[in-house]
């Protein structure tokens, strides 16, 4: 059973971060012409937590890539030998 909780909006204006913990699941949309991006560090904890937040109602595709990091994380596949796999997350909009 997925657990969900009520939605909050944010409005991030020019020189804010906005931290989210890993797992958060979120959607973005530009209100102007803008530029943004995220960065994701993961520890094995949070990539396996990631991995599984398809459970909770993760789309197919995030948690696809969420496991190439887990999996990366806790086998010590080299990130050279998993970025074919993962390269299409970096132009994939969710």
């Amino acid at each position: 059973m997925a657990t969900f909780t009520n939605p909050t909006e944010v409005v991030v204006e020019p020189g804010d971060v906005l931290y989210m913990p890993p797992g958060v699941l979120h959607h973005v949309r530009s209100l102007d012409c803008a530029f943004s991006f995220n960065v994701d560090w993961h520890t094995k904890a949070s990539a396996l937590r990631g991995a599984l937040a398809f459970a909770r109602g993760m789309p197919a595709k995030n948690a696809y890539y969420n496991m190439i990091i887990a999996f990366g994380l806790w086998s010590g596949v080299s990130a050279k030998r998993l970025l074919p796999y993962y390269r299409p997350y970096l132009n994939y909009v969710s």
